[in-house]
């Protein structure tokens, strides 16, 4: 962004991080519903509250950011694999009832996640690192031990305009509660940077996964999605990653060369628009790829 150019009004933005997330959210209920669940993994890391706050953040910071985002988006990703973990010992251990835990459950996972960011605040940056490093070390062996469980597509709730009509309420919870916690994260965004600058809540993922647990007819089936769609999961992870480096580099580009203020957002909002469109791309490739993969092959992993 040019020296002087003044960003979007806070309320502005803060409306438009809450209509992209729950834009998103429908978007993967409607694929978790169908016959898109791999697509629906992928899509619970897609990158649109953290483009967005990269491309709203001070020039000198984007790059900075997009390092910082990393390790948090990673500990989203251990969330969500616990949350699958933890919900699988549920069905086994109370059976039909299950179910009435998930949403509790998803309370838990976040309060975790808070409380693990705040202790990262505190400890020196290299704690962080350590965390990102850990994750990308297990991922690749994680996603070859599950890539072919299989994700079943048994059940189907109808069409898009149905899906959405009988979930309503379940989105409109989502747009209030990202409204709330975004609303809070401004106002202390100064003391907590992490809270205010990333918008990283892993919001998005725990809906969702919570949306698939209570998809089927049975606990069971809902299991049955969860574990089939981690590699998926972890996937999306590392294109959220992916692209929350390539993007902040791409907005220090444009900065460096001085732009105008009206040609520097056009720009930045096209890279924006085009690294979406990439990543929805790489996502309906690589859901296809895994469902190419399945078949012959069931590991103790996918248990």
């Amino acid at each position: 962004m040019p020296e002087g150019t003044r960003p979007l009004d806070r309320a502005a933005l803060l409306m438009l991080r809450v209509g992209v997330g729950t834009a998103l959210f429908a978007l993967v209920l409607t694929t978790v519903q169908s016959s898109e669940s791999r697509v629906a993994g992928m899509m619970m890391a897609f990158p649109a509250l953290n483009g967005i706050s990269l491309l709203m953040a001070p020039p000198t910071d984007k790059t900075a950011m997009a390092r910082a985002m990393l390790p948090v988006i990673a500990l989203n990703g251990w969330i969500a694999m616990a949350f699958i973990a933890v919900f699988g010992l549920l069905v086994d251990l109370v059976g039909s009832t299950a179910t009435s835990w998930v949403w509790p459950l998803a309370a838990v996972a976040f309060a975790v996640w808070l409380a693990i960011i705040g202790a990262m605040a505190k400890l020196p940056a290299r704690a962080g690192g350590l965390l990102l490093a850990a994750f990308l070390f297990s991922v690749p062996l994680l996603i070859a031990a599950w890539w072919r469980c299989p994700a079943t597509d048994s059940f189907n709730y109808g069409d898009i305009a149905t899906i959405i009509d009988s979930r309503i309420w379940r989105i409109g919870l989502f747009a209030a509660t990202l409204f709330l916690l975004l609303s809070i994260a401004e106002m202390f965004g100064d003391a907590h940077g992490v809270l205010g600058r990333l918008g990283a809540f892993p919001l998005l993922p725990l809906y969702s996964l919570a949306t698939v647990a209570l998809s089927g007819a049975a606990p069971a089936d809902g299991l049955i999605k969860l574990t089939g769609a981690r590699p998926a999961i972890l996937v999306g992870i590392l294109l959220a990653m992916g692209f929350a480096l390539i993007y902040s580099r791409f907005l220090m580009i444009l900065h460096r060369r001085g732009m105008a203020s009206s040609g520097w957002w056009a720009a930045a909002i096209l890279g924006l628009a085009t690294g979406w469109m990439a990543t929805g791309g790489a996502i309906l490739v690589l859901a296809e790829a895994m469902n190419f993969a399945d078949g012959t092959l069931t590991l103790t992993g996918c248990n």
